[in-house]
């Protein structure tokens, strides 16, 4: 459904959940889709971070899970740029463009 989507004009975020071992077979999707239609995100910090020995964790919320922290958003574009086999920073430009275009629009 990615040309459907995205001839509607969609964008699709990539979200630091998808490293997670249970979300490994939905990644092939961030392979094909138009570099011009993506966005990244961590859902910091309502969500829990990702396993990775690289990420940042907050203390333990009230309820004593982990708490997703906003500066995973490293992790999250380290490892799109590596699936995409980009550089860090050619992704991070695309990303921006197209986070402009989809919100700050003139």
């Amino acid at each position: 459904m990615i040309k459907e989507f995205t001839d509607l004009g969609a964008y699709f975020s990539f979200n630091i959940q998808l490293l997670e071992v249970r979300y490994e077979d939905r990644l092939v999707n961030f392979r094909h889709l138009p570099l011009q239609r993506l966005l990244v995100e961590t859902d910091a910090p309502t969500k829990a971070p990702a396993p990775a020995s690289n990420r940042f964790p907050l203390p333990p919320g009230t309820d004593g899970n982990e708490i997703n922290h906003p500066a995973n958003i490293v992790v999250t574009y380290a490892a799109l740029a590596e699936l995409r086999g980009l550089t860090l920073d050619s992704l991070a430009e695309r990303v921006e463009q197209n986070f402009n275009e989809l919100f700050i629009r003139e």
